[in-house]
C-alpha cells in the first residue's frame, strides 16, 4: 500500500541577511520536533530561506503550516518592534 503524502514549501528572499540567518536559527530547531508521520527542513542558500514540510496526514500538514506562520509573524513583530526602538 502506497503512502500519500502531502508537502509545502515556503521560499523567503529578503535583501537583509542577518535577518534571514536570524529567522534560519529560530526556525531550525523546530524542524527536529514536529508531529509524528511528520518531516521538516530549513535551509539557506543564495539569500533565499526555503522551507518544506511533508506529512502522511493533510491535517498534520496544516496544523505544522498554522505553527509556521504564527512563529514567522511573532519573528518579524518582533523585528520591527526592536527596529523602532
Amino acid at each position: 500500500m502506497e503512502i500519500k503524502l502531502y508537502s509545502l514549501e515556503y521560499q523567503f528572499e529578503v535583501e537583509d541577511r542577518e535577518l534571514l540567518e536570524s529567522i534560519y536559527n529560530s526556525i531550525a530547531p523546530e524542524t527536529r520536533n514536529l508531529p509524528e508521520d511528520c518531516v521538516g527542513s530549513v535551509d539557506l542558500t543564495s539569500g533565499k530561506l526555503i522551507v518544506k514540510f511533508e506529512c502522511s496526514s493533510l491535517s498534520k500538514l496544516m496544523a505544522l503550516n498554522n505553527s509556521f506562520i504564527g512563529v514567522l509573524t511573532m519573528l518579524l513583530e518582533v523585528v520591527r518592534v526592536v527596529k523602532n526602538e
